[in-house]
């Protein structure tokens, strides 16, 4: 019997064991060498991936310890083992390489391009972008091979393939040509006929030029591949204008308004004299540019809104059609207005001869003679006009004023005939 009551003794708890709080890296090949920290790490010291032996353990201390993946592990959780205790890892250690891309094809196309990677590790790919870009649509063929469709947006720079070991690039950058985009047009409205300047980027491989999905019958290209010219086609309604190239359709952010085709419906009054205002009624007319009357530009006309046109008739101006047209030669339909002669009465300038006797006939001369019924001599009672009387006109019975002839007319006396009467020879003077 032993009695230990008095005796004096402390009693040690045994140590605690190991705890594993994080290590790095998280991924690696065979031969990667791992740092484990976290507690209670004592010699000797074993540690296993996925249950295959890690060689190499070091305790450092006993927060820190290394060890190296052996061949054959694979992925799975750390087990560390010390004289205190086993523990494993919350998390696996994933055993691989992050993947690499050693080339693609085709090396460039435009959105809905089909793309075939090739490379290493492909294998758990979880995202795929280009340009930094998240590529959604992607198919892994094998550890070596992926293919990806290029999604809307899509920009030129590097393929890069992303897995749970990693994220691996290319040291190419793959083309992404754009789509055609149009950033202005001009004019934004008019009639059928009119010519629209569009003007943007990636226009060199236009193929069409449509107006709210009907085509123009052509276009033309600038030299610097930013304008497109075309005219606007029959059947054309309001919307936006779109370029079609190889690479895509690019669209306008705003409509091109179709307006009704240029009519010239009225003119009021219908005739006039020089001087006269007149006003022109129809469709499209704030668009008109030039005016002509009979052929003869009528200037300064004035455009009141889309329906309404004056202009003054000018000296000169004869009877015909009053056409409209634009800058795209755009005509109007036409209207007919007559141009009247002002009544400006007789004139009379000349007289032939300027003299004679009494009964003699003489010749007027001088305007608005047509019609003439009398002719006055000085006040002094009136002669009938003859019909054939040198210039003048065959009498119509107009009443018109007269005016006085500016070169008087002399009457001259008759002459006097002396008859002499021979004498007898004997006859004697007184």
């Amino acid at each position: 019997f032993f009695d230990i009551s008095n005796a004096n003794f402390a009693i040690t708890p045994a140590p605690a064991g190991p705890t594993i709080l994080s290590f790095t890296p998280a991924f690696g090949p065979v031969g990667t060498v791992v740092m484990l920290t976290g507690t209670g790490f004592s010699a000797p010291a074993t540690l296993t991936v996925n249950g295959t032996a890690a060689t190499n353990g070091t305790v450092l201390s006993p927060t820190s310890l290394t060890t190296t993946v052996a061949a054959g592990s694979t992925s799975g959780l750390l087990r560390l083992s010390t004289p205190t205790g086993t523990v494993s890892s919350a998390t696996p250690f994933l055993v691989g390489e992050r993947p690499t891309i050693t080339g693609f094809t085709p090396t460039s196309g435009p959105v809905a391009t089909i793309v075939t990677l090739t490379g290493t590790h492909f294998l758990g790919a979880t995202r795929v972008t280009l340009n930094n870009a998240s590529v959604p649509d992607f198919f892994i063929n094998s550890a070596t091979q992926l293919t990806l469709t290029l999604p809307d947006g899509a920009t030129t720079g590097l393929l890069a393939v992303t897995t749970p070991l990693g994220t691996g690039s290319s040291a190419m950058v793959f083309t992404v040509p754009l789509r055609p985009v149009i950033t202005s047009f001009t004019p934004t409205r008019g009639p059928v006929g009119t010519v629209v300047t569009l003007t943007g980027t990636n226009l060199a491989r236009a193929a069409a030029v449509s107006f709210n999905g009907v085509n123009a019958p052509g276009f033309t290209l600038n030299a610097a591949a930013t304008q497109l010219t075309a005219t606007v086609p029959a059947g054309a309604s309001s919307g936006p204008p779109a370029v079609t190239t190889p690479l895509g359709v690019g669209v306008a952010g705003t409509a091109f308004t179709v307006l009704p085709p240029l009519t010239l419906t009225g003119a009021s009054p219908a005739s006039g004299v020089v001087g006269m205002s007149v006003t022109l009624t129809g469709t499209t007319l704030d668009l008109v540019t030039a005016l002509t009357l009979n052929g003869v530009a009528l200037p300064g006309f004035v455009i009141v809104d889309a329906t309404t046109i004056t202009f003054t008739v000018p000296a000169g101006a004869t009877t015909g059609a009053v056409l409209g047209t634009t800058t795209d030669g755009i005509g109007s339909s036409s209207v007919r207005f007559t141009v009247l002669v002002p009544n400006l009465g007789t004139v009379i300038t000349g007289i032939t001869p300027a003299q004679g006797i009494l009964g003699a006939t003489i010749g007027l001369t001088g305007t608005g003679l047509s019609g003439a019924t009398q002719v006055a001599f000085s006040g002094s009672g009136t002669n009938t006009v003859s019909s054939g009387s040198g210039p003048l006109m065959a009498p119509t019975g107009t009443t018109r004023p007269v005016s006085a002839v500016p070169v008087a007319f002399t009457t001259k006396p008759l002459p006097l005939l002396t008859v002499l009467v021979p004498l007898p020879l004997n006859a004697t003077c007184v």
